[in-house]
């Protein structure tokens, strides 16, 4: 088969880097714990039930209100595994320069393989 074409090369280079976008994204939640947020009836229920702690005033300077001082035992915040996350990309990354590398100076043909390869990763 012939040489692709410079358009053909261009959509193919924007395709891996969509496939890539996606991966990415999808790594990027894996590597996230959402944490806990109770609704107002378990935060209720929770009060009654004596599962809060209070926090001390100098970690909430400026808030006027009491509830900026509870906090709930069954509640935390938000994740993110960076390391893990790093680590993860850092191979996808290489996989996406492989593939762009090849579209770009090697075989045309052997990146149309690699992109079928990607997605497939």
């Amino acid at each position: 088969m012939a040489d692709m074409t410079q358009a053909q090369v261009k959509y193919a280079r924007q395709r891996a880097e969509q496939v890539y976008a996606d991966k990415k994204s999808t790594l990027r939640q894996e590597f996230q714990d959402k944490g806990v947020m109770l609704n107002i009836e378990d935060r209720l229920r929770a009060i009654v039930d004596g599962e809060f702690t209070v926090t001390e005033t100098q970690e909430h300077e400026g808030a006027h209100s009491w509830y900026y001082h509870i906090k709930f035992n069954a509640e935390r915040n938000p994740v993110f595994d960076n390391d893990g996350y790093t680590a993860a990309e850092k191979e996808l990354r290489t996989l996406f320069i492989k593939l762009t590398d090849e579209l770009m100076l090697g075989d045309n043909q052997e990146a149309l393989k690699l992109i079928k390869e990607f997605e497939a990763a």
